[in-house]
């Protein structure tokens, strides 16, 4: 898992910069904040086997990022966007 957030962490900064600012405002600020294992990410959550329909949590304040993993067959990987 951790060579996939260093992965990600190079693809967000270079193509979301101003939001990669923003990113790491908050991680910096939250208490233990740089110490996490998925700094500068404050959480991640995992869902095994979800189906879900798009949606926007209320607690959420700007980004959510979604990583399918597993073998994709005929649109059973589908994301639109929200």
């Amino acid at each position: 898992m951790t060579l996939v957030l260093i992965f990600l962490t190079f693809q967000f900064q270079e193509h979301l910069p101003k939001e990669w600012k923003k990113i790491m405002g908050c991680a910096n600020v939250v208490p233990g904040g740089t110490v996490l294992k998925t700094y500068p990410f404050t959480s991640l959550l995992i869902n095994v086997g979800c189906v879900t329909d798009i949606h926007m949590d209320p607690c959420y304040s700007s980004y959510c990022m979604v990583i399918p993993f597993g073998l994709m067959v005929k649109g059973s990987g589908c994301l639109d966007r929200m």
